[in-house]
């Protein structure tokens, strides 16, 4: 291996399975295990085993082989001191563990309680909480979401002439909308920029201004930015602040789940709580 390799994308799926945080992995990583669900220890031990284990090979790049690792070195590779892993089956969590630290220094283990920021997790209980609001009738799947937004407006130009961006389009991640694959998000100790501020890409957001690049309807991208529109239309449509608004629609999945842990924080985040 040339030196540290240069990873593009497969980064993005870590975080999406393991919820990471601070770099440096320490040797001799603790480990915390939780089980939630039905099943006998043998059975148990290999689900958890298939997935410590049965990684598909990683891209490095530089003409470098694919490295076939497990998830301690996929923790090493990314320089990730601490994940944790929940494994849902039928509805219920199965099991839980935490692997690694929660400090640089090695001295707090993750457990099952551990808070990581959730990320994309968030996305779903977004979905969730502007479903409501078409059932109850406040939104509608297809309507230009600009007749509903208020503050800020999806700016229109040559492909959004014909075809409009619409709520279906922006959970489907078919509207157009760039910020492709996701935000790349503020450290700790960076000043956080209000949600008009990540539309519109001014200070300190650390993005561009939203907008439409392609004709909604037309192919299927990822887009973070289509969910900050969303984040916005849910606003404006009940009038509460979205972590209210998403609270309870959060609380109510995470019971579902048998996690009272879970709510949305400050930010629009989610946290994992007593």
């Amino acid at each position: 291996m040339k030196g540290r390799p240069e990873i593009k994308r497969p980064w993005r799926l870590l975080y999406l399975a393991l919820i990471s945080c601070i770099p440096l992995l320490r040797a001799g990583a603790q480990i915390s295990t939780e089980r939630k669900g039905p099943g006998n220890s043998r059975q148990l031990a290999e689900r958890i085993h298939r997935v410590e284990s049965e990684f598909p090979a990683v891209s490095l790049g530089h003409d470098e082989p694919p490295l076939q690792t497990d998830l301690q070195g996929l923790m090493q590779l990314f320089r990730v001191s601490g994940a944790s892993v929940a494994v849902i089956d039928d509805f219920k969590i199965v099991w839980a563990k935490g692997y690694g630290f929660a400090d640089a220094g090695g001295k707090t283990a993750v457990t099952t309680k551990t808070l990581f920021q959730a990320a994309s997790m968030s996305k779903p209980v977004a979905a969730a909480a502007a479903l409501r609001l078409v059932e109850q009738g406040k939104l509608s799947l297809d309507e230009d979401v600009n007749c509903r937004l208020v503050g800020w407006k999806v700016p229109e130009n040559e492909f959004t002439k014909d075809q409009k961006v619409t709520l279906r389009r922006l959970l489907s991640h078919s509207a157009g909308v760039n910020i492709e694959g996701g935000f790349i998000g503020y450290d700790v100790d960076d000043p956080v920029p209000a949600l008009t501020q990540v539309l519109n890409g001014t200070k300190p957001a650390n993005t561009g201004p939203i907008h439409v690049d392609f004709v909604p309807g037309t192919k299927v991208r990822h887009s973070g930015g289509g969910f900050a529109i969303l984040q916005q239309l849910i606003i404006d449509v009940s009038g509460k602040p979205f972590p209210q608004r998403s609270k309870r629609m959060a609380c109510f999945l995470s019971s579902v789940m048998g996690t009272p842990r879970v709510r949305f924080a400050g930010r629009g985040r989610i946290q994992f709580t007593d």
